[in-house]
């Protein structure tokens, strides 16, 4: 009986140092992102990839907005925030007020892209004026013809981001000349899918998400031209030598210091950078940086975390 107790006790510490020695090395901890709609079909491609590789790690990738990835990473809630538009004075104060330290990484270019009903065959030919007229604060603007005389005699029905999401940012400042000037009377929602079911839903609708997004339900709607421009890969290409469309911009991650200071997300980290280029090229609606911008990035990572090893050749 002894014996057996003995036995029964060995085999038990045996699990419980193994666990211990897994826990450790990372691989039971796991890495939470959260943030941009706009940038979360790029994260989930590379966390594919990531967990492919090394099966027996975990990565919860989430989105509730730019804003309100923002709010949960400067609260020290998650490891990662993803954003397409830069952290703004108020956000980065309350960081430091919870003594959040962080590095910012640009990942890739993406664009803005104004989406349409399959059957509008009236709108595909947009202007900044005619996203102005339609979106700016109080906007008369009911039916489409209010827009242009000569479109329908409907009413326009408006999809769009909340007030939480970086899209919603750029676009108003872009559109409107300032960071959340909109007008109210629309349908918002953190949740591109529901932004995308609508449009695809209702002729007479209007609405506007991430490019990114918007190419990964290509078949289900249409983009509208802006001044004389049509959002795709080769025109966001062409921003490297000269902004040929007009809503582009850089979508970004941010990373907590100390939560770098993890074995497990910080070799995660490292695995993003490294495949955000291919990752960039592979999906259609985002373009990648310049090759020494993603060198350069790889060694400031690997400056604070001095692993020269991290830096590719």
């Amino acid at each position: 009986m002894m014996k057996a107790l003995i036995v029964i006790l060995v085999v038990f510490n045996f699990f419980v140092l193994s666990f211990i020695c897994i826990a450790k090395e990372g691989l039971t901890e796991e890495v939470q992102i959260d943030g941009s709609s706009s940038v979360y079909p790029f994260a989930k491609k590379i966390t594919e990839k990531f967990l492919k590789k090394y099966p027996n790690r975990k990565v919860s990738v989430q989105y509730s907005g730019t804003g309100g990835g923002f709010k949960k990473f400067c609260a020290g809630e998650i490891d990662i925030s993803n954003a397409s538009r830069l952290m703004n004075k108020t956000e980065s104060k309350k960081c430091h007020q919870n003594k959040i330290e962080f590095i910012k990484v640009a990942l890739a270019y993406d664009g803005i892209a104004v989406i349409l009903h399959k059957n509008n065959t009236w709108a595909s030919k947009l202007t900044m004026l005619d996203l102005k007229k339609i979106w700016e604060p109080g906007s008369k603007v009911v039916k489409w013809s209010d827009v242009r005389s000569y479109w329908p005699l409907k009413t326009i029905k408006l999809y769009g981001p909340g007030s939480a999401s970086g899209t919603f940012d750029y676009f108003t400042k872009k559109v409107n000349g300032k960071e959340g000037l909109s007008r109210s009377n629309y349908i918002a929602s953190e949740n591109d899918t529901l932004i995308i079911n609508g449009v695809a839903m209702d002729q007479y609708t209007l609405g506007y998400v991430g490019f990114g997004v918007a190419q990964a339900h290509k078949s289900r709607l249409q983009v509208s031209s802006i001044n004389g421009v049509k959002p795709s890969d080769l025109n966001l290409k062409k921003i490297k030598i000269s902004p040929s469309y007009t809503l582009f911009r850089n979508i970004y991650m941010y990373v907590s210091k100390k939560s770098l200071k993890q074995k497990h997300i910080s070799s995660f980290v490292s695995f993003y950078l490294q495949s955000s280029k291919k990752v960039a090229d592979e999906i259609s609606g985002y373009v990648p940086l310049e090759d020494l911008h993603y060198k350069h990035e790889l060694k400031g990572l690997s400056k604070i975390l001095k692993d020269k090893a991290m830096v590719p050749e």
